[in-house]
């Protein structure tokens, strides 16, 4: 099944997320990215996910999502994800938003179930689409219209992978 990634931020490493039940989302434990920059922590949650290393990956989302995210990722049967680009971050304060391109295909038991987001543009902020709605339509559960923007937020000097409302 083809589908496209959907508000998740490309949650499409985030694919995972929104099919495992969460959308970028993940509670409590691990120590917080020591990446520079928002594009540098979705590059290591990207990396994590691919490598199946999903502790790396949970690290990178929001702390008081970390604990649910090593949950719903332990859910996982397979996943795989390919023609991974991380492009610009447009950054506001302690929020940002990620362009992330890529496919993502994950089986939580029921066979797999692939997201694609292919435009880098898709959500991230224009002349026509501000930061504000941006983000709000990125942090959505709502849409299931192709979206790249990947949002993050920074917390205690890190920033993290932002769950979705």
């Amino acid at each position: 099944m083809r589908t496209s990634a959907g508000k998740r931020g490309v949650q499409a490493a985030v694919g995972l997320v929104a099919v495992v039940g969460m959308t970028l989302t993940a509670s409590g434990c691990g120590g917080g990215s020591s990446a520079p920059d928002p594009a540098a922590v979705m590059k290591t949650f990207v990396d994590g996910l691919s490598s199946h290393n999903f502790q790396k990956a949970c690290d990178q989302v929001e702390p008081l999502q970390q604990a649910k995210c090593a949950s719903d990722l332990g859910q996982v049967k397979s996943y795989t994800v390919r023609n991974v680009k991380i492009g610009r971050q447009v950054i506001q304060g302690d929020r940002a938003l990620v362009s992330v391109t890529m496919t993502s295909c994950v089986d939580v038991g029921n066979g797999p179930q692939c997201q694609t987001a292919s435009d880098p543009n898709a959500g991230m902020p224009s002349s026509k689409l501000s930061f504000d709605q941006a983000f709000a339509a990125a942090t959505s559960n709502s849409s299931s219209t192709e979206q790249a923007a990947a949002p993050l937020v920074k917390e205690k000097g890190h920033w993290y992978v932002a769950s979705a409302a």
